[in-house]
């Protein structure tokens, strides 16, 4: 009998948790799985623009995409334009929420650059890079500068970040780092990947 009323509970206890596994699956059917967003510091200390896309695949997992066109063609070094993807694991969501809270993403990024060459002067003892003194475009033509160049490069990386979602509207903190697989002289192969992104989900 004792063996009989353990099978009845085990056999309940495995339907209920098959029910209420079913129940997310079908709850999460039903919610909001897609998110555009703009990023707030870039679009308002920059001339660049930054809008992203997330899809929802889990409650704890989603895939998605940014691309960023730069307007302000002033700088020595100067990304003209990038197209990254990510893909990204929520691992503490808000109660009664999904896909919020802190998360962890890794993406891959291309993108367009427009740098400045500065080569050296009077072999190697002087360097004109950065340095904004008399001279004109044909001087440093001639000392070996080489301007506005443009190159095509991959990068990688990673971001730690924090989502907070109040009736469709989210905020999301993003602060993290890439690693450039293209090596530019007086320029850094690491960069810094951040932002506060205003989001829309529906």
């Amino acid at each position: 009998m004792k063996k009989i009323t353990l099978l009845v509970i085990l056999l309940l206890s495995t339907a209920c948790i098959g029910q209420e596994q079913t129940t997310l699956a079908d709850t999460l059917d039903t919610k909001c799985r897609h998110e555009i967003k703009i990023g707030l510091f870039k679009a308002i200390l920059s001339g660049k623009v930054e809008a992203g896309y997330e899809r929802i695949i889990a409650e704890d997992f989603s895939l998605g995409s940014y691309v960023m066109v730069n307007f302000d063609r002033t700088g020595a070094y100067i990304e003209n334009f990038y197209a990254s993807a990510f893909v990204r694991c929520y691992l503490m969501e808000f109660e009664g929420q999904y896909a919020d809270g802190f998360f962890v993403d890794a993406n891959i990024k291309y993108l367009n650059v427009t740098y400045d060459e500065y080569k050296r002067y009077y072999g190697g003892l002087h360097d004109f890079y950065g340095w904004e003194g008399a001279g004109s475009d044909d001087f440093y033509r001639w000392t070996g500068f080489k301007p506005k160049t443009t190159y095509d490069a991959i990068a990688v990386g990673a971001a730690l970040g924090w989502k907070y979602q109040w009736k469709g509207i989210s905020l999301e903190l993003l602060l993290g780092g890439e690693r450039r697989l293209l090596k530019l002289n007086h320029i850094s192969e690491y960069m810094y990947r951040g932002d506060a992104n205003i989001c829309y989900r529906f």
